[in-house]
């Protein structure tokens, strides 16, 4: 086990809290001389030491919750390797894989140089850090020796734990209970003088809610302002108009006709929510077409090739649809949405069997 004192060379690099070492929730302290273990669940034990030489190896990576994690391999005396997971657990938007790194090049940094001057010294781990018997936590004899020697001096965390603030609670606990019956005997002594008044209230009341028979008059009263709900239906009346209004307006898409497809002799048809020009029929023979929306152009031939060239008027994306019919039997097809698009297309009757 450690010391929880730092000695007069000593000096604190980094200190975290509100990690997990090997499922224990502990605060790990870096010093000039040693990585110290905390463990919170048992504050009456001593900080776990190792020192550097014993720490062969440094890792970083993240668990299955995607937390960092920083893994240490230390040398045992016997000869085996205990593994030390860090375990730097993440809040709600908060990010700690910066603070991983740093410790980690701390370690690495530190372990290096220790091996150097000394080479790789095995360190022993005792429990929680490793599986066991938990340590009987040291007495207060031994406490008050090391302290009676001054070459220590005590860790901030300690500190921040109140070890030693027993008797500051005392004293809070004296003031809290003071003030206690200071606002017990305050309370007394006011409902004391303001009970007469409040009851001379209290008193007169009952003499002014004596005259109880008014409600009878109250109550004739009353059924005249029933006919007023009658005012109610009024706003159904107006709400039968709305569905009237829409349905048309869901009606009027369907409700335009569509041309049937002529179903004898060829034909060009164009369809075209807009205006649009251009010609159709034989390479011998091209007809005008110029219109919109929706029509079908006869092209006076039986057998041959069937060209078609027809142009958007406007810069809409709207579809412009161009289709060739022979006996109501679609022949070809071609469409475009780009703005003063053209379709141009063509299509061979079939030869007719003699």
């Amino acid at each position: 086990m450690g010391s929880p004192y730092l000695s007069n060379n000593e000096t604190i690099l980094l200190s975290t809290h509100n990690i997990v070492v090997n499922t224990i929730p502990a605060e790990a302290i870096l010093t000039s001389h040693r990585l110290m273990l905390i463990d919170y669940s048992h504050p009456q034990i001593l900080p776990q030491d190792i020192p550097f030489a014993a720490i062969e190896t440094v890792t970083i990576g993240d668990n299955s919750a995607k937390d960092p994690v920083l893994s240490l391999s230390i040398a045992a005396p016997d000869g085996t390797r205990n593994t030390i997971g860090m375990v730097f657990s993440q809040p709600q938007r908060t990010r700690r894989s910066s603070e991983r790194d740093a410790w980690a090049a701390k370690l690495k940094e530190m372990s290096m140089t220790a091996q150097q001057e000394h080479g790789i010294r095995p360190a022993e781990l005792v429990p929680p850090w490793v599986p066991g018997e938990m340590p009987v936590p040291e007495g207060k004899e031994k406490e008050k020796s090391g302290q009676s020697e001054n070459v220590y001096r005590p860790l901030i965390s300690a500190q921040k734990r109140g070890r030693n603030n027993g008797a500051p609670k005392k004293t809070r606990m004296v003031a809290a209970g003071a003030a206690i019956i200071i606002i017990i005997v305050a309370v007394v002594l006011g409902s004391y003088f303001l009970a007469p008044s409040l009851w001379g209230k209290v008193a007169s009341v009952p003499s002014a809610l004596t005259p109880t028979p008014a409600p009878t008059t109250a109550q004739t009263t009353v059924p005249t302002p029933t006919p007023e709900p009658v005012e109610t239906p009024v706003p159904t009346t107006v709400a039968t108009p709305v569905p009237t209004t829409a349905e048309p307006v869901t009606i009027t898409p369907t409700a335009a006709p569509q041309l049937s497809i002529p179903m004898t002799g060829v034909w060009v048809h164009v369809k075209y929510d807009g205006k649009y020009t251009g010609t159709a029929g034989t390479s011998g023979g091209l007809r005008d077409i110029a219109g919109s929306d929706e029509g079908y152009t006869q092209i006076p031939i039986t057998q041959g090739i069937l060209v078609a060239t027809i142009q958007k008027l406007d810069n809409s994306g709207n579809l412009l649809t161009v289709e060739f019919y022979k006996d109501g039997t679609l022949l070809k097809k071609g469409t475009t949405r780009a703005p003063k698009g053209t379709v141009d297309i063509q299509a061979e009757l079939p030869a007719i069997p003699w």
